[in-house]
């Protein structure tokens, strides 16, 4: 039967009332002598918040201190575990030893030491072990001869660590940190580690600084043997709920060998990136009912190496060919306006200067939604805009146009047939520099006549929803006037970069969308649009589009073409088809893309895509792409997931091409095969 140690008596006789409140014993037998008190027997004690547990004890009245052995357990009030051979608590200054430290939290992740001191909120440990993995021959675990645990931060520093896969040494760190909790701590991360044949072994170490609770900095420096090295920084912050944003910029340097071997332009490739985005940027026009929103994406760079040697957290930046293109947005709205400046501003990949591309900068537009005139069925818009096209070298202009529809609405046979009936005033006017003075300006008024007819129909059945919608457009332009030159008169590359092309001849537009959705998840899914262009002074056909969706089960199609009846041929093809299940899938797509104008082949290539889950700890994934207009491999990659209980690895082996440029300004690829290892140590993250 358990004997309640400290009564008040003995209490004030061991360690002071005032110590009372905080420490209680109980256990089978109890002896004491004028030195020492002689503890036996199914000890419990209740000290700190904590409760411990041991075989045997003994209390020294002078040092105040005291000694558990055998099966020594120490509980918090977390429910955190610690386990240890002998323990000695010196009341004076609460620190605490152990010899034989064991602890493992709710997270199965462990430490072992010969030696550890606890005191405050650090323990210390000397000639431990650490891992998250099963404790008898566990997968990985760390080695370090000192480690310093903050159990209030949650931080575990390691000193002259050695990492084992399994009993073999795999990497050696005089310094490793590993945040034990949740919360964004400042720290190494795991590192990078990839060999590429024609850049040697690469090795990428990142650091995070969690600045605030808004704020961090990620460095990521980085070393390619046999190419050279990098440092590449990202600033991440939050203003508030509705505003967030990102500063990246990175430089790397090549080695004189590598740039020789490969006749390079650029040695060094640096640049700077800025994303940001805010749902309210100016709060108090919220008050008077106005939307407000601010885009940034900017981007610099002087080589696009930049960007192919960045190897975290890169932004999506919109992109058209090789053409990178940098935003700035702005707009206020109401339920009765809307205006807006736009900034764009186009950096072409393949170019070693960017004089000669045309900017943006900036475009502004004012505009009134669709508002009754008179009638429900009548209504009119206003939309006006001012563009300025520059560039360092080349032909510029200056273009500002007004449109003024206005549209009468009508339903006929019970909602079963609409008609829209427009007419459109369009006001252009445009000044051209760098010009002969003969072409230095052209301003036209035109008037668009439209008439559109249109249905659309519901229909269900006992499998599905069928939903149709056909229309009829015929458009025809009336030229009004036309000042300085003729449209006709416009030289062909001031048409192309500025001027909007005017339809002379009438056209009519046929378009029509189906779609089947079915009941049943596993059933027939189809959405088809088709539309097509007819000139009735020609009486034929030009162009027509289609775009086809279907599923069925596990079969997918997704097809996208364009054909030109004048030319006799496809401007744009692109179809996917596949078969996914939770097992395994397996797709291939072929891709054809067209220059609009010369209709000259930018890019034809075909590519099979696939993966295998053996289980939820083995997945294979495996791409393989060829360029058919250049004959030869563009891509191929093969991948394999494992997931263990306490780690995780990302094993890629592959080939790409990059896009390069030689010295001599032309455009030339280097095609690099590669073996890529992402670790990553369960429950930390990599």
């Amino acid at each position: 039967m358990y004997k309640v140690f400290f009564s008040l008596y003995a209490a004030v006789t061991i360690i002071g009332a005032n110590e009372l409140k905080d420490f209680e014993v109980y256990a089978s037998l109890i002896e004491q002598n004028a030195t020492d008190v002689k503890i036996e027997g199914k000890i419990l004690i209740n000290y700190d918040k904590k409760i411990m547990t041991a075989n045997s004890g003994r209390y020294k009245i002078n040092d105040k201190k005291l000694f558990l052995e055998g099966n020594v357990t120490i509980l918090d009030e977390l429910g955190k575990k610690i386990n240890a051979k002998l323990l000695e608590i010196n009341l004076d200054n609460n620190k605490i030893k152990f010899k034989d430290f064991f602890s493992i939290d709710d997270k199965n992740i462990w430490m072992g030491a010969i030696d550890a001191i606890k005191q405050d909120n650090n323990i210390t440990l000397q000639n431990a072990v650490f891992s998250s993995c099963k404790l008898k021959n566990p997968d990985w675990k760390i080695t370090f001869d000192k480690a310093i645990y903050d159990t209030k931060d949650k931080d575990l520093k390691l000193y002259n660590a050695k990492i084992f896969i399994k009993d073999i040494p795999f990497f050696y760190t005089p310094y490793f940190y590993l945040p034990l909790s949740k919360e964004r701590k400042s720290g190494f991360l795991f590192p990078i580690l990839t060999y590429v044949n024609n850049e040697g072994f690469l090795y990428a170490q990142p650091y995070f600084w969690a600045i605030s609770k808004s704020k961090d900095l990620e460095v990521v420096a980085q070393i390619r043997s046999d190419r050279g090295y990098g440092l590449y920084a990202t600033y991440r912050f939050v203003d508030n709920i509705d505003s967030f944003g990102k500063i990246k910029l990175g430089y790397f340097n090549d080695k004189n060998s590598y740039t020789s071997k490969y006749n390079l332009r650029y040695k060094e490739h640096y640049g700077i990136e800025f994303y940001y985005k805010n749902n309210s940027f100016i709060n108090k026009l919220n008050d008077f009912g106005f939307e407000n929103k601010l885009y940034i994406n900017a981007l610099y760079f002087n080589d696009e190496d930049y960007l192919n040697l960045q190897l975290k957290d890169k932004i999506n930046h919109h992109k058209i060919g090789s053409f990178y293109e940098s935003r700035l947005n702005y707009y206020i709205k109401n339920d009765y306006f809307f205006s807006g400046i736009y900034f764009s501003y186009f950096q072409d990949a393949t170019k070693t200067s960017n004089d000669e591309t045309l900017q943006i900068l900036p475009k502004l537009q004012f505009h009134l939604p669709y508002t009754n005139l008179i009638f429900n069925n009548l209504s009119y818009s206003l939309d006006a805009t001012i563009t300025n096209y520059t560039r360092d070298s080349g032909t510029k202009a200056f273009k500002a146009k007004i449109k003024l529809p206005v549209v009468a609405h009508f339903s006929l046979f019970s909602g079963f047939l609409h008609i829209d009936l427009t007419h459109e005033l369009e006001a252009t006017a445009y000044d051209f520099y760098n010009v002969p003075i003969s072409q230095k300006k052209y301003s036209s008024i035109v008037l668009n006549h439209t008439l559109s007819v249109s249905n659309e129909m519901a229909k269900a059945y006992t499998s599905g929803m069928h939903i149709s919608f056909l229309e009829a457009t015929y458009t025809k332009t009336s030229i009004l006037s036309e000042n300085w030159m003729k449209y006709n008169q416009i030289p062909q590359e001031l048409k192309v970069n500025f001027v909007d092309d005017i339809p002379f001849e009438s056209k009519v537009t046929l378009r029509t969308h189906q779609y089947w959705k079915s009941y049943e998840n596993s059933g027939l899914n189809i959405d088809y649009i088709l539309e097509a262009h007819y000139y009735p002074k020609e009486g034929k056909f030009r162009d027509l589009n289609s775009k086809l969706k279907l599923n069925y089960k596990n079969w997918f199609f997704k097809s996208e073409l364009g054909y030109s009846f004048l030319h006799k041929q496809t401007t744009d093809v692109s179809n996917t088809i596949g078969y996914n299940t939770s097992k395994y899938g397996l797709s291939l797509s072929a891709l054809w893309k067209k220059d609009y104008l010369s209709f000259e082949t930018l890019s034809k290539e075909i590519a099979l895509s696939g993966y295998y889950n053996y289980s939820n700890n083995l997945k294979f994934n495996t791409k393989i792409a060829y360029n058919i207009k250049d004959k030869s491999l563009k891509e191929w990659r093969l991948g394999a997931y494992i997931n263990r209980d306490c780690w995780d690895a990302y094993v890629t082996i592959g080939q790409d091409i990059k896009p390069v440029i030689k010295s001599d300004g032309s455009r030339g690829s280097i095609s690099n095969n590669y073996i890529k290892v992402q670790f990553k140590i369960l429950p930390f993250g990599g």
